[in-house]
């Protein structure tokens, strides 16, 4: 099964910068997660750059309203590449930042090796038909897109399908013993917590235990689905 992730592969020269990315405007922050884990935040949505000693990865570009390929650039040098969780506007909108023709698909399954950085590319239906959550085996990192986010999933859009949603839930929750963190479109990062909670949810859901409450919505601790 092929979905487009649509990743650019940038080519750079090999300098890693140690200087502050540029200040861009209110409301745009640059957060340091853990040595080498960076969060672009830009109006409550989360774009991820990974730094490695090879290669670099940034993981959704935003609105497009600020210039994430010159915040990359002040943060490093390295060979870059750019891959979407999926393509609604808050986290595809910068991909014209990028040259369209380095664009490729990925295959689901595959563990894709930029560098010295492994991701594995996890196909997660629901939100969107082609969302994808990215995992970082090695250390522990689980990128959800928004498929798993804190306070609100929208599952009430026109191309969303609750049903996809629970059973990519379900694959989430195999990786469970290996993730550390997980990382959402939206919001703070959480502990491997949060998949059990949506899980707990999910299960639920399908047995029925699980309210619906005005406005088409379950509620649990950490957040609520809205469905159509």
């Amino acid at each position: 099964m092929l979905v487009v992730a649509m990743v650019l592969v940038l080519s750079i020269s090999c300098l890693t910068l140690a200087q502050s990315p540029p200040s861009i405007g209110p409301g745009f922050k640059v957060m340091t997660y853990a040595p080498n884990l960076y969060c672009l935040f830009n109006r409550y949505t989360n774009s991820y750059l990974l730094v490695g000693k090879k290669a670099a990865v940034l993981i959704d570009t935003g609105f497009g309203d600020v210039d994430y390929y010159e915040v990359c650039e002040s943060i490093t040098r390295l060979p870059l590449s750019v891959v979407v969780t999926h393509g609604h506007m808050d986290h595809a909108g910068g991909l014209y930042q990028f040259p369209q023709k380095w664009r490729k698909r990925l295959k689901v399954g595959e563990t894709n090796v930029f560098g010295d950085i492994k991701l594995e590319v996890i196909a997660t239906p629901g939100h969107t038909p082609s969302s994808v959550c990215l995992f970082d085996r090695e250390n522990g990192r689980l990128f959800t897109g928004d498929t798993i986010n804190p306070r609100e999933i929208w599952l009430h859009l026109p191309e969303s399908n609750l049903e996809q949603w629970l059973d990519s839930i379900d694959k989430l929750m195999t990786l469970y013993p290996d993730v550390k963190t997980v990382l959402p479109g939206h919001g703070p990062p959480y502990s491997r917590a949060i998949l059990r909670e949506a899980h707990d949810m999910a299960n639920g859901i399908r047995s029925g235990e699980a309210q619906l409450k005005p406005g088409r919505r379950y509620e649990s601790t950490s957040f609520v689905i809205s469905v159509q």
